[in-house]
Order: structure tokens, then sequence, then C-alpha cells
């Protein structure tokens, strides 16, 4: 995600689903300026997060050992950073979590590529 290997304005849309938990909070704007210079003009971003505050932390994955660091995003703050980083925030919404979810929901959010960031 930071450096794509495409060439400006190859692409129409990006689907992130859960991509950005795998970034810190001070590289997300410069990972969503890759993905606005690899974008058409007027081109669309489809991004999903996880909702919450701070990091999480984990060893242990379904009875798997791992080690996995995930960011926690809240709406306004993503829309913030999708803003700064040239796009226009078309709609946001956000789901409560399924029962078997430990997070506190997800946040999808649809935007268009400005005409500069």
């Amino acid at each position: 995600m930071r450096e794509l290997r495409a060439l400006p304005c190859s692409f129409g849309g990006i689907l992130s689903f859960y991509a950005l938990i795998h970034v810190r909070r001070d590289q997300v704007v410069s990972v969503l300026r890759e993905m606005w210079r690899v974008l058409i003009p007027a081109g669309r971003l489809l991004l999903a997060c996880h909702r919450g505050r701070g990091d999480v932390h984990a060893e242990e994955r379904f009875g798997q050992p791992v080690s996995l660091d995930a960011t926690l995003f809240e709406p306004d703050e993503v829309e913030e950073y999708i803003t700064e980083a040239g796009f226009l925030v078309d709609e946001t919404l956000v789901r409560q979590p399924y029962d078997f979810e430990y997070q506190a929901g997800r946040i999808y959010i649809l935007a268009t590529k400005a005409a500069n960031p």
C-alpha cells in the first residue's frame, strides 16, 4: 500500500477492506495519498476498517500463535485522513459488531478522488 506498482491514474476504483488496520496512524495519510495517486480523476475509494480507539495486539487468533498489531479508528478520524489525502467523503456508514466480534463495529467509507491532495 505504501508503494503501489501502478502508474498514476491507472484505476477507476480501489476496494480497501480492513487493510488500514495494519498501518500506523502517522502513516495513514501517506498510504491514502498513494491510493489517490493511482486513481483516475473522480476515481472511487471504498474503505472499511475496524472501529475503536487505540491499538490492539494479539498473540493468538483462532487457536493459532500470531503476532498481530492492529490500529483501530473512529469514523470522524478516518474521514479526516481521507480528506487530507485528497478525497471527498461521499458517505460513511457504521455497522455495530456481530455477537462473535470483539471490536466495536466496522466503518465503511465511500470517497471520490478530488482534483488535488
